[in-house]
């Protein structure tokens, strides 16, 4: 009985419940696998269910936009152009010293003629080595003083110092064109010009002026003053000197205050004012005797004899005179023209004077 017994009546009532929990054991094991590969999206929650996709939110309405305000807006300025990269320095040759340049001047050196000068001082200037060139212009003024010295008056005399005076203007070396002007005014009077001499004169004395170099200003005001007292214009020549005066005063320089004095004397003297004479020549002689220049202090002793002879007092005039020797054979000039000119005087009073008196 028990062959023929059939197996459905043990198994029956078991199908369901292990069929259930097998399908458990699979279900979980594919959940487990899932959510290895995908974790952010197997989120539990705390009862153990599975959430459901979120919903989106409904979609908003679409608002229409207002249309922009736009305002004017002023444009910018430009933005500076940016300033271009320097260049890089170029390098130069340093220029030669002025006394190198000058040692390639003429083979002759200081004592080579003008013209050597001038044309070294071209080609300086043609090299831009401005400040040995203007030396060089004034060793070529140098030996045209000279000649002038020697009462030179050759044409290319003339021709050099226009070519200096051209050079100094091209160099805008204003001592220098000065200096060319006054040769100019001095081979003018060599030549017999003292018209072109007194203009010539006047342009350096311009020069000078600008410059404010004293000693040149003087310098000149002597050369006009002179023309003026050949002229027979004492009162021209004393305005001269006397500018230069007060300019020697200032600067202190003793020795041309006694020498300035002593040619304002010689005008007054000139002018027959005795008084005025025979103060400023009184001045200028014991400035001389205190400087020790025995040779002008003599020539002043003198102008003073000629005073005194002007007012025809002998006796006071004879004092003079052998001052004015004695004076120059102290200075060893007791051969000199002035030196006779004293004796011929001290010859000449000595009858007017009475023996007492001598």
């Amino acid at each position: 009985m028990l062959e023929t017994l059939d197996i459905s009546v043990f198994l029956g009532p078991w199908i369901i419940p292990v069929g259930a929990v097998l399908g458990g054991l699979f279900g979980y094991g594919i959940a487990r696998l899932w959510r290895g590969r995908h974790p952010a999206e197997a989120v539990a929650v705390a009862d153990g269910g599975p959430l459901a996709p979120a919903v989106p939110p409904p979609a908003a309405e679409p608002v229409e936009a207002a249309p922009p305000v736009v305002e004017p807006i002023e444009p910018a300025p430009p933005a500076p152009a940016a300033p271009p990269a320097p260049a890089a320095p170029k390098r130069a040759e340093p220029a030669p010293g002025v006394a190198e340049a000058l040692a390639r001047g003429p083979a002759e050196g200081e004592g080579a003629a003008p013209g050597l000068w001038l044309d070294h001082a071209d080609g300086l200037a043609a090299e831009a080595h401005h400040p040995a060139a203007i030396a060089a212009l004034a060793r070529a003024l140098d030996g045209l003083d000279a000649l002038l010295d020697g009462g030179g008056d050759d044409p290319a005399i003339d021709a050099a110092l226009a070519r200096a005076a051209t050079l100094a203007a091209t160099l805008a070396d204003r001592p220098g064109l000065a200096r060319s002007q006054a040769l100019g005014g001095r081979l003018r009077e060599i030549q017999g010009d003292p018209e072109a001499a007194h203009g010539a004169y006047l342009a350096a004395l311009d020069l000078y002026e600008g410059m404010d170099d004293h000693d040149g200003v003087v310098a000149t005001c002597d050369l006009l003053a002179m023309i003026h007292a050949r002229a027979d214009d004492p009162e021209g020549a004393e305005a001269y000197w006397r500018y230069g005066l007060t300019l020697v005063t200032e600067m202190g320089n003793r020795v041309e205050e006694a020498r300035l004095l002593g040619r304002l004397g010689a005008v007054a003297l000139y002018r027959e004012d005795w008084q005025g004479a025979e103060d400023v020549l009184g001045e200028a002689l014991a400035l001389e005797e205190s400087l020790g220049n025995l040779g002008a202090a003599g020539a002043i002793s003198a102008d003073l004899g000629r005073l005194e002879e002007g007012r025809e007092r002998p006796n006071e005039a004879l004092a003079h005179w052998r001052r004015a020797t004695s004076l120059l054979i102290e200075a060893g000039e007791s051969e000199g023209e002035l030196a006779r000119t004293c004796a011929e005087a001290v010859l000449r009073l000595l009858p007017a004077v009475p023996p007492k008196k001598r």
